[in-house]
Formats: structure tokens, sequence, C-alpha cells
């Protein structure tokens, strides 16, 4: 299963579902900007450094936009959802794979290591 042991036990304690928690998690995410604009976005973000991104609500519960500033410095836009496939719940971005959390599909996405990410503030 790709959703660790730890969600599965919160989800059996909690009542909740796995896809809940993992929106949970992904709200409270630092790159979590709520229900702004891919504009306000690509504002906010522009003139910033390689690699700082931003997460915001899309247009159902389970679908949120990534922005970013590519290694090129052009801002860019990628669609992340909550998915289940045949190996369990996760973060997906288009035909990616699946991953059991956020910074590892946001590193994917860029196209860089973890440490090089910049998150942009609320």
């Amino acid at each position: 299963m790709l959703v660790s042991k730890e969600y599965q036990d919160i989800s059996t304690e909690d009542h909740l579902t796995i896809p809940e928690l993992l929106l949970e998690k992904l709200i409270d995410h630092k790159a979590f900007q709520g229900r702004a604009t891919m504009t306000a976005l690509e504002k906010r973000i522009q003139n910033m450094p390689r690699y700082t991104c931003a997460i915001s609500q899309g247009m159902d519960r389970y679908h949120f936009v990534l922005t970013y500033v590519d290694s090129s410095n052009r801002i860019k836009f990628k669609n992340l959802r909550i998915y289940y496939h045949n190996n369990g719940w996760g973060y997906k971005n288009g035909f990616a794979k699946i991953f059991a959390d956020v910074d590892s599909l946001i590193s994917y996405c860029l196209n860089c290591i973890p440490v090089q990410i910049k998150y942009l503030w609320r």
C-alpha cells in the first residue's frame, strides 16, 4: 500500500478516511495558499528565486494547483490531485507516479532536490 502505516493507524482511530487525512496534510503544508487564484499567485511569485512555489485550491475538493518558478525563472503551473490508484492513495501530477508525501511530489514537479525548494509565505 502506498500510504504509510501512520495514516492507516490515524484513520482508524479518528474515523477519518485516508483521502481526508491527505487533504488535511496538504492544507497544513507551508506551500498552501488557500483559494488564491493562479493570477494572484503569478503576481506574488514574480521575481522570486528559482524553485519558489505555492499551492492553491483547485476546481474541486481533491484538486490543487502548484504555481512555481522553474530553473529558467519562468512561472509555471501544474495540476495536483489526491488520487487513488492500484497501490493506494497519494498525491499525483498528471501521468506521474503517485507520491506518499507532498514534498516529494513538489520536488518531482520542480525537477530539483528538496533543499532547493522555497515556499511563498502566506
